[in-house]
């Protein structure tokens, strides 16, 4: 997979507050901004695709700017996002790819009745 290729679906994978499923929207959304500002910071990369999960592994490898004492050194990190795929991006057509990737649990639960029959002492 091309670094362009995978800028484009940073792209299409921001989506909007409003259409977040859940509290962990918020952090792979910001996955999504940090992968691909370090993609075009021109950052090595290495992509594993999970079709199972519908996810991309990107191991981004970038430098950090470190200090010892009065001199400033570079230090090599790699970091893991997970991406939807291209395909899961098609068909979620601009919702939380999470909420296709990890659904909400619904509970259903019944109103209780208005009156409560407890039965009776004899």
């Amino acid at each position: 997979m091309k670094k362009a290729e995978l800028i484009a679906i940073c792209d299409r994978a921001i989506v909007h507050k409003d259409k977040w499923h859940n509290r962990e929207s918020f952090e792979y959304q910001m996955q999504v901004s940090k992968c691909r500002g370090l993609l075009l910071a021109g950052c090595d990369f290495k992509v594993d695709v999970d079709k199972l999960l519908s996810f991309i592994r990107v191991n981004v490898v970038y430098p950090v700017m470190t200090k010892k004492g009065s001199s400033w050194g570079v230090v090599t990190r790699s970091e893991v996002f997970e991406l939807p795929t291209k395909e899961l991006l098609d068909k979620i057509n601009g919702n939380d790819w999470l909420k296709e990737t990890n659904p909400k649990v619904e509970i259903k639960t019944e109103k209780p009745p208005d009156k409560v029959e407890t039965a009776k002492n004899s």
